[in-house]
């Protein structure tokens, strides 16, 4: 049984601990090299409670689970276990050419808080299914998301490409491409529509994004 309620509140709870342990590093100042390590380890940290929160929710609108409003989901594809509705996922999202099978081990699951393949599945599994709540939260949601995932892949992966791409975005905030040495320099400056700390308005915007579905 999969709590999607639970969930969030389990993603709530870690993204106000990262904001305090990010505001912890921002208020000490610390050396640039450690600045990084620490921001690097938080952000993941958001990012994998990112992604259980919508593993958890699809698998529950598979195979069964407890919705939002702690109402019990009618699952779509009941007669399956976790490793089968897995692989039916990544047959939806065209990755497998049958339906039927599964997964042998979790490095085969799929980025599943990558906004391309939760738009992908929403499109998919939309009646029935979460998919059209989804999409209409979609129209107040802005980069915060993809934002998070390319400055996250560069920050645990750091080369050139990686800090190339976090650059690309930079335009959206108020931070000069010189002063990027590390990919998590980023998550300390200033948000250019709302005027916010970068990590505090990301996390703000996907909550309030979760708690419209």
């Amino acid at each position: 049984m999969y709590y999607i309620r639970k969930e969030f509140i389990h993603f709530w709870t870690i993204s106000e601990y990262c904001l305090f342990l990010l505001n912890e590093i921002k208020s000490h100042a610390y050396e640039h090299r450690k600045n990084y390590v620490y921001s690097a380890g938080i952000l993941n940290l958001l990012w994998e409670s990112w992604n259980k929160f919508w593993r958890t929710l699809w698998l529950a609108y598979m195979i069964g689970g407890i919705d939002m409003d702690k109402n019990k989901i009618l699952p779509l594809y009941p007669q399956v276990d976790e490793y089968q509705a897995i692989y039916r996922v990544l047959y939806l999202l065209g990755k497998k050419n049958t339906p039927a099978g599964k997964i042998v081990a979790s490095y085969q699951e799929p980025r599943w808080g990558d906004i391309n393949i939760m738009h992908k599945l929403s499109q998919t599994l939309r009646n029935p299914g979460p998919g059209n709540k989804i999409l209409n939260a979609f129209s107040v949601l802005g980069n915060s998301p993809k934002h998070l995932q390319i400055v996250r892949n560069a920050a645990i992966h750091l080369d050139r490409d990686g800090i190339t791409k976090v650059k690309y975005i930079a335009s959206c905030y108020r931070i000069s491409i010189s002063k990027i040495k590390y990919p998590t320099d980023l998550l300390f400056s200033q948000d250019l529509a709302t005027g916010k700390i970068v990590f505090r308005n990301w996390i703000d915007e996907l909550v309030a994004f979760l708690q419209l579905i």
